[in-house]
C-alpha cells in the first residue's frame, strides 16, 4: 500500500473512525518489518537504550 493510499483513506474517515485507520495502517506497517536474518549483524542501539543499559 501507498503513502496515498493511506492519506485518501485517512481523510476520507469520519472523525471517530480516523483511530481506526491508523490503527490498521501501523498495524499493516509493523507487520511488514521483518526482523534481521541470522547472522546477521545487530542493529544499532540508540543513546536511549545505551543509557539504560549503563543504568544496570
Amino acid at each position: 500500500m501507498s503513502d496515498v493510499e493511506f492519506y485518501r483513506e485517512l481523510l476520507a474517515a469520519a472523525p471517530e473512525e480516523a483511530e481506526g485507520v491508523l490503527r490498521r495502517w501501523w498495524c499493516e506497517a509493523m507487520l511488514d518489518t521483518d526482523p534481521p536474518a541470522t547472522g546477521s549483524p545487530r542493529p544499532r542501539s540508540t543513546a536511549r537504550s545505551r543509557r539504560l543499559r549503563s543504568r544496570t
